[in-house]
């Protein structure tokens, strides 16, 4: 699928019917695609998003091209138990129960 980005910013898929160009002149959306190559055409094609396993990577925009990044270890699950409120439950301030 082909993609455009609009001075930098995040791809899109469609182009808008009309454009403003750099030097305050317009495309109509018969010209958009005609006119890509004008240095004053704000858009550029962008390259297919890469795949990726969402499991472990994740795929980022930087302005110019699409990065992929593995994803952080994922921390393992506490097996210590909690020493929060006591055995019981209840909430202990300065060591007394009673509060």
């Amino acid at each position: 699928m082909v993609m455009y980005s609009l001075n930098g910013g995040y791809p899109v898929t469609e182009m808008p019917s009309r454009v403003r160009r750099s030097n305050g002149l317009t495309y109509t959306a018969e010209a958009v695609l005609e006119n890509l190559n004008d240095p004053t055409h704000p858009y550029t094609e962008v390259a297919d998003r890469p795949s990726y396993d969402t499991e472990t990577q994740s795929v980022e925009w930087s302005g110019t091209d699409w990065i992929v990044s593995d994803l952080p270890a994922s921390a393992e699950p506490s097996s210590a138990p909690s020493t929060m409120g006591g055995s019981d439950g209840a909430d202990t301030i300065n060591g007394d129960a009673n509060g």
